[in-house]
């Protein structure tokens, strides 16, 4: 009796068993459906280990899944498994999905880039330039516009740097963070950066002398002589930093009469001597002596009041070889008791 009791006991408790592990698997599945399983893991951002292994799971039984692919693959790269995640990569860069197919590329790109800061190899290089262009064939980048405009300039890439500044531009405006990308990088593709510079004058009033003189710098540098006497012309009222650049280039163009004209005008406006004994000397550095000797016979009176000048003129009449104007000055001091 107590044998078949056992036995009943027995085969009641295996009953058990398989009553209570089919409730458990159905509360699993109406708690836990597949998709929602799947979605935790994909979201998952703390245990990546544990993570991983359920994508690996999951892609064995669905090798197709593209989605599983790039999660495995973000997974891998927190991870630092690098290869795994370049492995899923290659192959999604040529998924029908145009959203994966772009994050691939980013994703491929940033991995390369980083193993190539680490040590720059030449294919990794080109590696690079190689992902950077489909990502520029292939996508037309609007939201992340400026990280790829970075990484053109990285590249080297200055027309397309261009092409996605102008883009951002047109979407967002030209504020001034925008004009100053532009500014620098219409130097660096060889532009005229002007129309930027121009634009920057205006908007950013607190650094408008920096804009200016970056205009000067430009122009000075590219050798357009005429534009940059109009340039300084314009500006030299305003800033007496300009003003002095206006006449050493007058004088480094040989324009050596408009130099003399120039402290000339601020001679007649201020009354300062050393403006006509500028005017004079002027003419004199570029071998203009008739010019110089005929403008100091003019200011002979004004000459007469100040010894240094009188005595300039007298030196200047001699060298010139104007000895009778040199005498015919020194009469005049005379008379006039100096």
């Amino acid at each position: 009796m107590l044998r078949a009791d056992e036995e009943r006991l027995f085969v009641a408790t295996y009953k058990e068993i398989a009553i209570v592990f089919i409730s458990f698997a159905m509360i699993l599945f109406f708690l836990y459906p597949k998709d929602i399983l799947k979605e935790n893991v994909l979201t998952e951002e703390s245990n990546y280990d544990l993570s991983v292994l359920y994508l690996k799971n999951m892609l064995r039984h669905d090798p197709q899944n593209e989605v599983l692919m790039l999660a495995l693959a973000k997974k891998g790269i927190a991870l630092e498994k690098n290869d795994l995640a370049q492995h899923l990569l290659e192959t999604l860069l040529n998924s029908d999905n145009r959203e994966i197919r772009y994050e691939a590329h980013e994703l491929s790109y940033l991995l390369t880039k980083q193993t190539y800061l680490l040590g720059a190899k030449e294919e990794l290089h080109a590696r690079l330039q190689t992902l950077f262009g489909q990502v520029m064939l292939q996508f037309h980048i609007k939201d992340k516009v400026l990280f790829w405009y970075e990484e053109a300039l990285f590249l080297e890439r200055f027309e397309d740097a261009r092409k996605l500044l102008d883009t951002h531009m047109l979407s967002y405006g030209e504020d001034m963070k925008m004009l100053q990308m532009r500014y620098y990088l219409a130097q660096k593709k060889g532009e005229d950066p002007r129309p930027f510079l121009h634009k920057l004058q205006q908007a950013d009033i607190g650094n408008r002398d920096t804009w200016l003189m970056a205009e000067y710098y430009y122009l000075n540098d590219t050798k357009r002589d005429e534009e940059l006497i109009a340039f300084l012309k314009l500006h030299a009222k305003e800033n007496n930093t300009f003003e002095k650049y206006l006449l050493e280039t007058y004088v480094g163009t040989n324009q050596y009469k408009k130099a003399s004209a120039f402290y000339l005008r601020r001679y007649i406006r201020t009354k300062r001597k050393e403006e006509l004994k500028n005017a004079l000397q002027t003419l004199v550095a570029g071998d203009l002596l008739e010019e110089a000797v005929a403008l100091a016979q003019k200011y002979e009176p004004q000459a007469l009041e100040d010894k240094a000048l009188r005595e300039y003129f007298l030196k200047l009449y001699i060298s010139a070889s104007q000895t009778q104007k040199a005498s015919d000055f020194a009469k005049k001091i005379l008379e006039a008791g100096r």
